[in-house]
């Protein structure tokens, strides 16, 4: 059996249990039709009211109705954001996207043309709302779910997160870029729609159309188990998973974040950050306005979920092992003299915590994950980790620890999230056993964080160029991350960080080479913007060749900045 068809057989197992009972799509009722399908059906006839009615052939007219009706409870398939940034735009801002939605809808091309398309319009007017910020997924949800409710066998909705988890599963590689929509990516995870579609009607499912295969792959890649078949309450999330968050009482965890997640990728592109987020989306259900300005919010609450013991932080270096994370013996005193006795570890401690918890998650995070040899540190529990392999769950696995002798799984609500940074390892040299357990999110430097100006010297450009010069003389794994600049205000705090921290990590990258460190900043003039390069004698002998003393310069010059910032 293929990957594919493994894979969408186990998505079958996982879609009946939360859907139990069920019997195929055209059902009218139960806890398919009640949660996802039921709502669509209202909205996919409202749609088609619009396109029948009078304003059926004004792209603008249209495309506003579509507009509202996707902004308009229960539909929630975008989230709040996407539609606080077209408002910022102003009249203009809304015309425009309307405009571009209306002309999809009434394009003539095939669906995935028609659609990157309008992306391509739509992208900057939210970009812009969010202030230069990233809008991919929110186009996508967007453009893809309008078209979608208009031609629902033609168009299929995307949630980024959730449809790459999907792909990923289904056929070991992610379709969706960190960019905008295209006519080819679309048209890839439509035909991959349409090919499971081919499958649910083999099974006698009798999908309806491709908001069905939707459904399907939302229900599985959001499903929240606890490995005993009980459902538990589900935050009412969009079946994009951008809409507004109704949290349960008492929480439970955010659907759709993998049990095990390694974020990776250059220093200072916000890792160890991102992590502490995460930790709070799924404890919480959702983290307080999920933004960097919200960061001390987020932190509040993060320190709460930390001092109730339901998150813990590590961080692994070369010398930790089996016993300091699981479990070893330690001497311990009785009045009389000492014994060794069998203490717990880290990884333990939080595995018996999460247990004693019931269904809400805790969380482990271990920041630089690829220091430690993972395989001595975990043993044979790394197999504990697997879903499927949980307390509870189908394939239930423990084993005997081998101090203790006590039986011992992994609890179905313990996350844990790794970090990685690719400057000290390749993902490619990590165990291949790790590899297999761990879903990977690479985290790359974000320019849009920097879109800002010093002095005359635009801190995302700058930073671009030296990362551009960096992958063409070393790789990408070696790039500098964002964070470096993230609180550079003035010309003094650009200088100390180029100085205490971007060339010094240079030099550590190119082995103390100044030449080739100098070329990464384009330092080209001769008695040098950053390093100044001075010749040396030869002391007592002769010697034709050229040897120099390299050494920062008291000053950097603002046209050295100048000459860093230039794009290749």
């Amino acid at each position: 059996m293929d990957l594919f068809l493994e894979e969408l057989e186990n998505m079958r197992g996982a879609f009946r249990k939360w859907c139990d009972p069920f019997i195929d799509f055209q059902q009218d009722h139960g806890v398919y039709f009640d949660q996802e399908r039921g709502y669509k059906d209202a909205l996919i006839h409202k749609a088609k009211t619009i396109l029948d009615g009078p304003d059926r052939d004004k792209p603008e007219n249209i495309g506003l109705q579509f507009l509202d009706l996707v902004m308009t409870k229960p539909a929630n398939f975008v989230g709040w954001r996407a539609f606080d940034a077209i408002a910022k735009g102003g009249a203009n801002a809304k015309r425009e996207v309307s405009v571009a939605l209306g002309e999809m809808l009434l394009s003539k091309e095939l669906a995935a043309v028609a659609a990157g398309n309008a992306a391509d319009r739509i992208h900057p007017i939210l970009s812009s709302g969010l202030g230069g910020g990233v809008a991919f997924g929110m186009v996508r949800s967007l453009v893809t779910s309008v078209l979608a409710l208009a031609k629902p066998s033609e168009a299929v909705a995307i949630k980024t997160r959730y449809m790459q988890r999907a792909a990923k599963q289904l056929t070991g590689e992610g379709l969706f870029r960190t960019a905008v929509m295209s006519a080819v990516e679309y048209q890839a995870f439509l035909d991959l729609a349409l090919k499971i579609q081919k499958e649910l009607t083999k099974w006698d499912w009798k999908p309806r159309d491709l908001w069905d295969v939707q459904g399907f792959l939302w229900v599985v890649t959001s499903y929240n188990d606890t490995g005993d078949g009980a459902k538990q309450p589900q935050p009412q999330l969009s079946p994009t998973g951008e809409g507004e968050v109704k949290e349960p009482q008492p929480k439970t965890p955010s659907p759709g974040h993998p049990l095990n997640l390694i974020l990776y990728g250059p220093p200072g592109t916000g890792k160890t950050w991102k992590t502490a987020q995460l930790a709070v989306e799924i404890c919480e259900g959702r983290a307080p306005g999920d933004g960097v300005d919200d960061r001390p919010r987020i932190m509040e609450a993060y320190k709460t979920l930390v001092k109730a013991g339901r998150v813990v932080f590590t961080t692994f270096h070369q010398s930790i092992g089996y016993e300091e994370f699981v479990e070893g013996l330690r001497p311990v005193t009785d009045g009389v003299g000492f014994r060794l006795t069998p203490c717990p570890g880290i990884f333990r401690n939080i595995c018996e915590h999460a247990e004693s918890q019931g269904s809400m998650p805790c969380v482990l995070i271990i920041d630089e994950i690829n220091r430690a040899n993972v395989s001595k540190v975990l043993g044979e529990l790394i197999t504990l980790l697997e879903p499927d392999k949980r307390l509870k769950a189908a394939n239930e696995l423990t084993v005997m620890l081998p101090y203790s002798q006590k039986r011992f799984g992994v609890p179905g609500n313990l996350h844990v999230i790794g970090t990685m940074n690719t400057a000290d390892r390749s993902i490619a040299l990590l165990d291949t056993a790790l590899r297999r357990r761990f879903e990977f999110e690479e985290m790359m430097p974000d320019y849009t964080r920097l879109n800002r100006t010093v002095t005359g010297i635009h801190l995302g450009t700058l930073l671009e160029a030296i990362n551009r010069r960096v992958e063409y003389r070393f790789d990408r794994d070696h790039q500098i991350g964002h964070s470096y600049f993230i609180d550079v205000q003035t010309l003094d705090d650009l200088d100390r960080v180029m100085r205490s921290k971007v060339i010094p990590l240079l030099t550590e990258y190119f082995y103390e080479d100044w030449e080739k460190v100098r070329a990464v900043l384009n330092d080209q003039r001769e008695d040098g913007c950053f390093i100044i390069r001075k010749e040396l004698s030869a002391p007592g002998m002769e010697s034709e060749e050229k040897r120099w003393r390299y050494s920062l310069n008291d000053e950097f010059t603002t046209d050295g900045y100048d000459a860093a910032s230039v794009l290749m």
